[in-house]
């Protein structure tokens, strides 16, 4: 029961008669009293008065032999470890109605799992209350309710007059986050210092598992919105934290730059840190936190330029050998930690988010230690930081830059796919791909998606690059809300070998023992097994005329292969493979540009690009599809930059030709539509009037109707 409905209950017991001991004198035992779901501390506090002096005025002094207080987590901070008067009048309860052999069982009712948020300014306002005016058991319960939270003072204040405080519930010793948040009086200093009594007498505990450690963030109140100089004093209420015993404190977060005084106030008491988080704060704030402790994990992000002060060059510290982890999100913060990288012999995981170009100077300029696993991009806070390519129109080039790369085991790319009005998304994602593959030690791979629709389209492109029933194996698995194509080393080694799927075994030769110098071609052909085993594979090691080869013989083999009605695309080309590749394509008469496939009605049936500046391959298949006609070749009868714009100039170029596609481009949308007749009647076409005959202008035919924006697939509508 609450404590004011307890007391309305026990206020139906008579007081009894003067000098007699009193109807509760025997009572020991009060199963709960419940202090939450209570709507105001003063409630709470009249309340536990109320019921005080109920029990006290029916004889019940220090009667109870076992008490159970049960309050709620959330509560807990605010109603009592905050709150002078309400602590105070519990503490009275306590202290008036049990007995010094008496149990005290603070039960706390809340959730398992991690707890979120919990307040230190709330957790550590007991050390402005005055003890010289509370009961001895006082400290004893402050220690009790505190234990809800894995902190505990640190000695004993037990008193001989004292009943013995417990801690029970469900989720207890869970692992914990604390916040701090900076507010307007403590910029200004507001507060006064606390008690020398008070000063390290509190300790972190360890929750479940011994290694297990606790994290604190610190971050602005809400509303409040300091200058960005602004540094508030270090907080009396840390003084209570003891300064060798915060080595559970494994991550601090400081998502502010006015939590920096704090940091360092935490820093300063040895935390034994595994992640250390710094968002919104100057570059050159970084090194200062860095000297007084360094993480296994460090994350920067959101950092903001210092005008137009250079970066600089970070000094030297054997301390940064210690990380692990290194994660930057954002120009500056990926600055940074190219600076910083120079100092980091190796890392087993490094993460960048933001544009490509940047990500490259963490790669390049920060050094060649080892990295275990590459992510390009991250999850932060629980949202998506992704990679933008350099060139949305190309994908990600990563592999370009392999010379120049650090060993790389294993990537992770959260790629931030442009829309199909830029590029294809499907050819997007497999270019990024082939790029990355370009980096030879890279032995897995995985790829997060932002829309579920870019699996679709990667499987179409996929499609058009192998052709059918040459898919690239690979796990897709969903991962926050987004999907994730995972690829192992036995996947990627298919998929470099499917990139010389249909190419000729003999061009390759060809084209390996003309750069090879003699000796070198004698050893080829006596161990000719192992030769043509070497160039069965797609790998980054083959020199580049021999990979131009083979791609370009694949790209004409796939063109011959192909089923009608489809699209081959041309294969990726990574810029080393660029010029040997366009002259390799020459030599088999081929362009870089998709191809399409149409009926074979002859045995010799067409394979062209695509005549229209306006639809893309892709695109004009689709619409070619769509009609369901046995198309065996396209031409193109009239283009209006070459013809003239006027009517009777597509008039004249169109005449009588049938079907008829038309196709027309504004505001970077294409609109068209198709007839499977011609523009003038096979027989003219009369209407009977008063005057005799009249020759009509105008008849009707079905009409398929379709439009795209830019490269995106065209979307169909009825006729109007």
């Amino acid at each position: 029961m609450m404590p004011f409905h307890l007391a309305e209950l026990l206020e139906s017991v008579p007081v009894g008669q003067r000098g007699s001991p009193g109807p509760f004198a025997k009572l020991r035992v009060i199963p709960a009293i419940k202090l939450y779901g209570i709507e105001s501390t003063d409630a709470c506090r009249d309340g536990l008065q109320d019921l005080q002096k109920c029990l006290v005025h029916r004889g019940c002094s220090k009667a109870f032999d076992s008490l159970r207080i049960e309050v709620h987590r959330s509560d807990c901070l605010g109603l009592l470890l905050s709150n002078f008067a309400t602590f105070k009048a519990l503490a009275s309860l306590i202290d008036t109605t049990c007995s010094p052999s008496a149990k005290v069982d603070c039960c706390i009712i809340s959730p398992a799992g991690v707890w979120r948020d919990i307040s230190l300014s709330l957790l550590l306002a007991y050390t402005r209350f005055d003890f010289t005016k509370l009961p001895t058991c006082s400290l004893p319960l402050v220690n009790a309710l505190l234990t809800a939270y894995n902190v505990r003072l640190d000695s004993s204040h037990s008193h001989i007059d004292c009943p013995k405080f417990g801690t029970s519930g469900p989720g207890l010793r869970g692992a914990c986050h604390y916040v701090w948040r900076v507010t307007q009086d403590q910029l200004d200093g507001a507060t006064s210092d606390i008690g020398r009594e008070r000063m390290n007498e509190l300790v972190f505990e360890s929750g479940w598992y011994r290694d297990e450690g606790c994290s604190i963030s610190i971050e602005c109140a809400e509303g409040f919105a300091p200058a960005a100089d602004a540094v508030p004093p270090e907080p009396p209420e840390l003084k209570a934290l003891n300064r060798t015993r915060v080595e559970r404190v494994k991550t601090l977060i400081v998502n502010h730059r006015i939590g920096l005084g704090l940091a360092k106030a935490i820093l300063s008491k040895g935390p034994h840190l595994t992640e250390l988080q710094l968002t919104d704060m100057a570059p050159t704030d970084v090194p200062d936190l860095l000297s007084l402790r360094v993480p296994k994990q460090l994350l920067l992000h959101s950092l903001w330029a210092e005008g137009d002060r250079p970066l600089g060059v970070v000094p030297f510290d054997v301390r940064f050998q210690q990380l692990r982890g290194l994660t930057a999100g954002g120009g500056v913060a990926l600055q940074l930690a190219a600076a910083l990288r120079r100092h980091v012999p190796s890392l087993d995981v490094l993460a960048v988010a933001g544009s490509e170009i940047d990500a490259l100077q963490v790669l390049v300029v920060g050094g060649v230690g080892a990295v275990a696993q590459l992510s390009l991009g991250f999850v932060h806070e629980g949202r998506h930081e992704f990679i933008r390519a350099a060139d949305e129109r190309e994908g990600i080039t990563l592999g370009d830059h392999r010379d120049q790369l650090p060993h790389i085991d294993s990537l992770v790319m959260y790629l931030d796919v442009p829309s199909a009005d830029v590029a294809d998304p499907g050819a997007f994602i497999l270019s990024s791909v082939w790029s990355v593959l370009e980096i030879e030690s890279i032995s897995r791979l995985k790829v997060v998606l932002p829309q579920h629709s870019h699996v679709d389209e990667l499987k179409a492109a996929i499609v058009r690059r192998f052709g059918p029933g040459r898919m690239v194996h690979g796990q897709v698995h969903r991962e926050y809300g987004y999907l994730g194509l995972y690829l192992t080393a036995n996947d990627i080694a298919t998929m470099r070998r499917a990139a010389f799927a249909h190419s000729s075994t003999a061009d390759r030769l060809e084209a390996l023992m003309r750069i090879e110098r003699p000796h070198q071609r004698l050893a080829m052909i006596t161990n000719l097994a192992d030769t043509v085993k070497r160039l069965s594979h797609c790998l980054p090691s083959l020199p580049p005329d021999v990979s131009a080869e083979a791609l370009a013989s694949d790209f004409a083999g796939r063109v011959r292969a192909a089923a009608p009605m489809t699209v081959v695309d041309p294969p990726y080309a990574p810029r080393r493979l660029k010029a040997p590749l366009m002259a390799a394509m020459e030599r088999h008469g081929l362009a870089m540009e998709p191809m399409m496939r149409l009926h074979d009605e002859h045995g010799d049936g067409s394979c062209i690009p695509s005549p229209s500046v306006i639809a893309s391959a892709a695109q004009l298949m689709a619409v070619l599809q769509k009609t369901d006609k046995q198309i065996t070749a396209i031409e193109l009868l009239y283009k209006a930059t070459e013809h003239g714009f006027a009517y009777t100039d597509m008039l004249s170029r169109v005449g009588r030709a049938s079907p008829l596609l038309f196709l027309a481009r504004a505001n970077g949308d294409m609109h068209g539509f198709f007839i499977d007749t011609s523009l003038q009647p096979a027989t003219a076409l009369h209407m009977e009037t008063p005057n005799g005959p009249r020759a009509l202008n105008h008849y009707e035919a079905a009409c398929l109707i379709f439009k795209a924006s830019t490269a995106a697939p065209p979307t169909f509508q009825s006729p109007q």
